[in-house]
């Protein structure tokens, strides 16, 4: 069991409870390892956790076209989008 404490951005503290996954070995380039670290350093969270959640609402928004995710880091909810408009 792993505990991540989130800070939101009124400064209230949530703490959970997670089990660890399975360990995934990756390499990111470096602009995008910079932009990582100071969205985790932002969210008060370790940088391996960020990315977890990155890649969840990323893998959730391509699996259904419309939803987006908004709020605060301790409260993120999903959410339907505005128009659909392709970018060609």
């Amino acid at each position: 069991m792993r505990y991540t404490t989130i800070r939101g951005s009124d400064g209230e503290e949530l703490t959970v409870a997670t089990r660890k996954g399975r360990p995934l070995s990756i390499r990111l380039g470096r602009d995008f390892e910079k932009l990582l670290e100071l969205e985790a350093e932002r969210a008060g969270i370790p940088k391996t956790r960020m990315l977890e959640r990155l890649a969840e609402e990323a893998l959730r928004m391509r699996r259904f076209p419309g939803v987006v995710f908004r709020g605060p880091e301790h409260r993120r909810r999903a959410a339907l989008g505005g128009p659909l408009f392709t970018i060609t």
